[in-house]
């Protein structure tokens, strides 16, 4: 399969893209749709999440300052100004009686409370304006609704949500940097935007990193075949949050102590009040701690560190699911059973999953070596409220071996959407709201691990049904298949994401840094 166009002539990798067009293709026929079959979800009763006390123990001894807040921000804003949908179409239509009757809508909606850039505001606000409307003010409104959320004021004094997380992260005390994945053509509006604060303000280094074409796929149309825009080049859409693993040896350049990333939503606005400050530290600590305890055994099996050390790390460890149970095959070297206890039982690897990632070790130890030298990844999940769908933690198969999986909703069948994921006394969780990451050692670790955990987007593009290959960052990062996974129930106190412009009424800035 040719793709017919010089994709790296725009800083795309041919061999990536053709493999995208290879698994659209197939998709697009019917073939190798990826639908992952779930087992059970995890829950408090069967060990799958544990509770953040049950880590409380470790507190927050040892490097805790190794993190490094990753935030996704190259986000547009189109579902965030979607309540401006119908007024935007009827001023692209030069309706203007629609577009007054949308104005009326908006304002019964609350529209005069919702927190809008000023160009925007001043349409909102005053239907006479309108009159005046010109073909430029057009193109600036549109413009206006595509600028990144981060960028989107949020409080009654203006305040965007870049601003506000840049508090938080602030407020925590714990990390040593901040990282902001966004656009490049909005490079120079983001900078501009963080000149703005106040440097008395703010002790945290922040680096800006782009999502640009190198984290892009293209589109392809009904036949499986690039899109091609006006001027006769591919059509660039960025692949997902998945690929932000890409970015994350340039974070380990740029930070080269840090051991972890604290990765949050741009939009999800938790405040700096005393309890969700609390409960960050707590989840961060908890996430070094295991992660100081893995290291040590680590060290064991590089011949670093004595075998006392490491099993008392690993039955430190144990203790957080009740302590060591029998392991469910024959050991060979009956000293290093509290190890496999620990990959058994804390993070919860099959023996199936064991032998498919452990296929070219030769030896117990090896395989120790192997299982505990991947990543520590802790994933913050928040209680279902029980309307709550969305990244629910499961218990799941691939490729015949059970596996641990923090699931996205479109790779779920119908079955398993209504029997597991529709069901809140199921799925007790969902959304992880906080991920602590650790950054691998090996730049390339991530490469080429998306076997199975991508999705096939289908949208409407230039007025037809495009398709492109995405991957999910939680779904990535959050599986055991290639991490040391540990699920962890946080309150729902610091969770609260901003999706449409109606979330954020009524709130002024000191009831973000106060409550």
């Amino acid at each position: 399969m040719s793709l017919g166009v010089p994709v790296e002539q725009f800083g795309l990798d041919p061999r990536r893209i053709e493999l995208h067009q290879k698994r659209v293709s197939q998709a697009i026929q019917g073939e190798g749709i990826p639908r992952i079959r779930v087992l059970d979800t995890c829950r408090l009763d069967n060990h799958g999440i544990l509770k953040l006390d049950d880590l409380k123990p470790f507190g927050l001894e040892g490097d805790h300052d190794g993190f490094v807040g990753f935030i996704p921000s190259a986000g547009a804003s189109s579902r965030y100004f979607a309540p401006l949908a119908r007024f935007e179409w009827a001023m692209e239509e030069g309706h203007w009686d629609e577009a007054t009757a949308c104005l009326e809508s908006l304002k019964d909606m609350g529209a005069g409370e919702w927190y809008l850039p000023e160009g925007l505001q001043q349409f909102i606000n005053n239907p006479l304006a309108l009159k005046k409307f010109q073909p430029d003010d057009l193109d600036r409104f549109r413009a206006l609704m595509k600028v990144p959320k981060a960028l989107m004021p949020c409080t009654s004094s203006g305040e965007s949500f870049l601003y506000l997380k840049r508090r938080e992260h602030q407020a925590i005390g714990l990390l040593q940097g901040e990282v902001y994945v966004i656009p490049p053509q909005y490079e120079q509006e983001v900078e501009h935007h963080l000149a703005q604060f106040q440097k008395d303000e703010f002790s945290l280094r922040v680096e800006l990193l782009q999502q640009g074409p190198s984290l892009s796929t293209i589109r392809f149309d009904e036949q499986g075949q690039p899109l091609l825009e006006k001027d006769g080049q591919p059509s660039i859409v960025p692949a997902g949050h998945g690929a932000l693993v890409q970015l994350f040896p340039q974070v380990k350049d740029k930070f080269p102590k840090a051991h972890s990333l604290f990765i949050r939503n741009i939009d999800n606005i938790m405040g700096a009040g005393r309890e969700a400050v609390q409960t960050t530290r707590q989840f961060l600590g908890a996430h070094n701690q295991v992660l100081s305890h893995v290291q040590k055994i680590r060290d064991y099996f590089a011949q670093k560190a004595p075998l006392e050390e490491a099993l008392a790390c690993a039955n430190a460890l144990l203790q957080v699911v009740g302590g060591g149970k029998e392991v469910p095959h024959a050991l060979k070297d009956p000293s290093l059973t509290p190890f496999w206890q620990v990959q058994w039982q804390l993070f919860q690897m099959d023996p199936r999953l064991i032998e498919e990632v452990c296929t070219d070790c030769e030896s117990e130890r090896a395989s120790l070596t192997y299982l505990f030298s991947r990543p520590v990844n802790t994933m913050g999940q928040v209680p279902n409220r029980g309307s709550d769908v969305g990244g629910t933690p499961v218990f799941a198969s691939i490729d015949g071996a059970p596996v641990k999986l923090c699931l996205e909703v479109p790779h779920a069948s119908e079955q398993d959407r209504k029997k597991f994921l529709e069901d809140s006394t199921k799925a007790t969780h969902f959304n992880p709201v906080f991920v602590a990451s650790e950054l691998p050692s090996s730049h390339q670790y991530y490469d080429n691990l998306h076997r199975g955990l991508w999705l096939l987007a289908k949208k409407s593009y230039m007025e037809k049904p495009v398709f492109y290959h995405e991957t999910v960052l939680y779904e990535v990062l959050g599986t055991n298949r290639h991490s040391n996974l540990l699920f962890v129930e946080v309150p729902r106190v610091v969770f609260n994401p901003h999706k449409t412009l109606m979330d954020g009424q009524k709130k002024c800035l000191s009831d973000w840094l106060t409550h």
